[in-house]
């Protein structure tokens, strides 16, 4: 029961985070909001995500979420990584840029 009340603070400490949050879209709000109240409706009623796991194929609930989290971190790491390649092509345009400017008007002063 600890776990529960313990696990069900955290969800909705997430939840208001997520509902304050500026940066989120409104369609990715609603998403985030369902798939943690999903996670608190399957905290109270484990036996419902054990016979959503076995429909999926799948033995238990837990390693359903065992699954489901280890794909979401890799698509979170492959997002991350896309992102940094672009920032860093961005900032080598730039530092380019600069370049050529300085070096196309030399006597500028800084």
């Amino acid at each position: 029961m600890i776990f529960a009340l313990t696990a069900t603070v955290f969800l909705v400490f997430i939840i208001l985070l997520i509902t304050f949050d500026k940066t989120f879209s409104p369609a990715l709000k609603y998403l985030l909001v369902l798939v943690f109240l999903a996670g608190i409706f399957y905290v109270y009623n484990p036996e419902k995500l054990d016979s959503l796991a076995r429909y999926i194929g799948v033995e238990l609930g837990s390693d359903l979420i065992f699954y489901l989290s280890t794909m979401l971190f890799i698509y979170a790491v492959l997002v991350f990584y896309h992102k940094f390649v672009n920032q860093s092509r961005k900032i080598e345009k730039l530092v380019r840029f600069i370049a050529i400017d300085k070096a196309a008007t030399p006597d500028k002063k800084d």
